[in-house]
């Protein structure tokens, strides 16, 4: 994460992260709230809460991976998106 810029921090705080969320590499309580993680079903929940929660647009990156695209290929039909 971009810790580290002042736009990131402020749009963190405004959503709620103190001072501790945001000091060194982030809380714990913070990373679970911005980084959805497990299994594709798993994954597709969080990420459906963040579009619940108003989110527009989500970027999505599967980490770590050297090959990313069977990890995107067995989360797509869990968001309900088509892979091509």
């Amino acid at each position: 994460m971009h810790l580290g810029l002042a736009n990131y921090q402020a749009n963190l705080a405004r959503m709620g992260s103190g001072e501790d969320d945001l000091a060194d590499r982030g809380s714990d309580a913070l990373v679970d709230a911005v980084v959805a993680q497990g299994d594709a079903a798993t994954t597709a929940d969080q990420l459906r809460t963040q579009l619940e929660a108003g989110a527009s647009r989500l970027v999505v990156n599967a980490v770590p991976s050297a090959d990313r695209l069977p990890v995107l290929t067995e989360l797509a039909p869990a968001l309900g998106i088509a892979a091509r």
